[in-house]
C-alpha cells in the first residue's frame, strides 16, 4: 500500500497524504442511512446498485441522504472516544474517501482549521485582534468602519470585541 501513497506539499510547506483514486471502492451497507456507503466517499441504492447524485450545499457534499463524509466515517471509521465531529484532514470537503477523514472535537476541529489557515478568522490575528479592541470606541468608531478597514464581517469584530475569538492565545508548532 505504501507505494500508491505519495505526499504532497501545500504553499504552507504542510504534507498532505494523496492517495491514488484507481483503487478498488469497497462498499458497506449502513442501516441508518439505508443504503451501501464507499470507502471512496460515495453513496448508492443497495437494490439497483445506482450511485446517488451528489450535491454541494454549504460546501460540503452530500445527497438526500445527509452529507456524505458524515456517513463515509460513521461507516468505515471507529469512534471509541464518542467525538461529535468529522475533520477532513487535507481541508478539502469534496475529498471525502476515508483516509482523509478523521473524528475530532470541536476545538480539534477549530485547531486544523487555523493550522491549515481555512478559517475565515485568519484575516486576522491576535495583534490585529488587540488592535481592533484598542480601536473601538462605543458611539465614535463603529463595527461597521472597522469591518470595512479590516475586510472582515460585522459579526467577526463584535465577538472580537466581545472577547467571543482571539480570546487566548492557541500555540501549534509544526516541523516538518
Amino acid at each position: 500500500m505504501k507505494e500508491n501513497m505519495k505526499y504532497l506539499v501545500n504553499q504552507n510547506n504542510f504534507r498532505i497524504l494523496n492517495v491514488k483514486r484507481n483503487m478498488k471502492e469497497n462498499w458497506k451497507y449502513n442501516s441508518k442511512y439505508d443504503c451501501e456507503i464507499s470507502d471512496k466517499g460515495n453513496a448508492r441504492n443497495t437494490k439497483t446498485k445506482k450511485v446517488f447524485a451528489a450535491k454541494e450545499n454549504r460546501m460540503y457534499l452530500r445527497n438526500h441522504k445527509g452529507k456524505l463524509h458524515r456517513m463515509v466515517a460513521e461507516t468505515f471509521i471507529d469512534n471509541p472516544f464518542n467525538k461529535p465531529e468529522v475533520n477532513h484532514k487535507d481541508g478539502n470537503k469534496h475529498n471525502n474517501s476515508v483516509e482523509n477523514l478523521e473524528w475530532v472535537t470541536r476545538k480539534e476541529n477549530e485547531n486544523h482549521k487555523i493550522l491549515l489557515e481555512l478559517h475565515n478568522a485568519q484575516k486576522l490575528n491576535y495583534k490585529l485582534a488587540k488592535q481592533i479592541r484598542d480601536e473601538y470606541i462605543p458611539r465614535k468608531v463603529s463595527t461597521y468602519t472597522l469591518a470595512k478597514k479590516y475586510n472582515v464581517s460585522q459579526t467577526t469584530i463584535n465577538n472580537i470585541i466581545q472577547n467571543k475569538t482571539f480570546n487566548h492565545a492557541v500555540c501549534i508548532i509544526y516541523n516538518p
